[in-house]
């Protein structure tokens, strides 16, 4: 699980929108809130 909180990170880091799912369902609500930074991909 480690190496896909790195992998997105990296996404972030080059201004990708970063979005947890599990079952294709997002685990956060997304609608008009600015993309997550690197600290919040960790938390999650």
């Amino acid at each position: 699980m480690k190496n896909l909180v790195n992998y997105a990170k990296y996404y972030a880091r080059n201004g990708f929108y970063v979005l947890p799912m599990v079952d294709k369902k997002p685990l956060i609500t997304f609608a008009d809130k600015p993309a997550l930074t690197e600290s919040e991909i960790e938390k999650i």
